[in-house]
């Protein structure tokens, strides 16, 4: 899926580290290659650039919204069902905008989950 998005390869000394708190995030673009040092300190190949042009976007915020997205990140966060939407847009740094938080949870709440 890396090479798909970011149009490079994955190499085998970096790894993919999550930038969102939900430990079931399957997004993409939440996600991001991070370097695996060896035991003697060394690495081999660097970590592509962090701008990546992804299919022509390039920047994450011109990504459209998944609904689905936005109510796996507030099922992820620990008590985030009783957060207002302003607090999970600060406690995610921002991932998504408030108004997405607050439609999120009345589906959370409509749909029970």
């Amino acid at each position: 899926m890396f090479e798909l998005i970011y149009g490079e390869p994955m190499h085998p000394t970096w790894k993919l580290r999550r930038l969102c708190d939900n430990p079931d995030c399957r997004t993409p673009h939440h996600w991001q290659p991070d370097m695996i040092f060896r035991a003697d300190g060394t690495t081999t190949v660097p970590l592509p650039p962090r701008t990546w042009d992804i299919r022509g976007i390039t920047s994450f915020a011109d990504l459209p919204t998944d609904p689905e997205d936005v109510i796996d990140t507030v099922l992820g966060i620990e008590g985030g069902r009783q957060m207002t939407p302003e607090q999970l847009e600060a406690h995610t740094q921002g991932t998504y905008a408030a108004e997405e938080f607050a439609t999120a949870l009345v589906r959370i709440r409509a749909e029970g989950l």
